[in-house]
């Protein structure tokens, strides 16, 4: 094999990481491209690309749960009425993330049983079918693990000047002139029955978005509502979770 693959498979997955960073989903998957190109060369290349595809799908699962997701291209405007800032005075508090899902974990662990049930089924000689389902299944479990650890690695603040959330070392602010209104988002996880509701706070550009089970929700979307002027709707679903 030419030492030339690799090296272009490693430039053009690294391209994808850096520059496509607005694109937090379809990166990983972009990344792992070159790489599932020359995997029949290597195995090495083969986990490679596995892994990257696997990024792909936990953002995938936590890019709708992401409290500064950006929101593309919209005509959303500013409203007037914060124009110089909330409607009452806003005392800073600070939130943690959502707690950690009793039924994320529930499924977490069933989808490894299965992983592990199928992946001993393959080793004993069965169809190359099952070993496909074992994968599949370690995505799934691995994805779920992935989204319940990082729940707990937010934090979502909120003062005079606006909404602030910080993932990691990130942050991102959305400023009290800029809100252009509120909303309810539903995050539904089709086949296994599990759904969430989101309170959302958005600009032309960004969203701020905190889960209903989080500890504290009460208390952040009163003082939203309160600085806004404005309410949330009624959720029209019960979540699970």
């Amino acid at each position: 094999m030419s030492l030339w693959s690799p090296l272009i498979a490693l430039s053009v997955s690294t391209a994808a990481l850096v520059f496509m960073r607005r694109r937090r989903i379809s990166k990983w998957f972009v990344a792992s491209l070159p790489w599932w190109v020359v995997s029949n060369s290597s195995g090495w290349f083969e986990l490679i690309a596995a892994l990257l595809t696997l990024g792909g799908f936990i953002a995938l699962a936590v890019g709708p749960t992401l409290p500064g997701r950006r929101r593309g291209r919209s005509k959303a405007e500013p409203l007037p009425h914060l124009a110089n800032g909330p409607v009452v005075a806003v005392e800073s508090r600070i939130y943690p993330g959502a707690r950690p899902s009793r039924v994320l974990s529930i499924i977490t662990i069933i989808m490894f049983c299965l992983t592990v049930v199928l992946a001993v089924a393959t080793g004993m000689g069965a169809p190359a079918e099952v070993a496909a389902l074992a994968l599949s299944a370690l995505v799934i479990a691995t994805t779920l693990a992935f989204s319940n650890w990082f729940s707990g690695r937010l934090r979502l603040r909120i003062d005079q000047h606006g909404l602030h959330s910080r993932v990691f070392f990130a942050e991102q602010t959305i400023g009290w002139p800029e809100v252009a209104g509120i909303t309810l988002r539903y995050v539904f996880f089709p086949g296994m029955g599990v759904r969430l509701v989101y309170y959302v706070v958005y600009s032309a550009t960004h969203e701020y978005a905190f889960p209903s089970s989080m500890a504290n929700a009460k208390e952040l979307q009163a003082q939203v509502e309160a600085a806004t002027g404005l309410a949330f709707p009624e959720p029209d679903i019960t979540p699970n979770m």
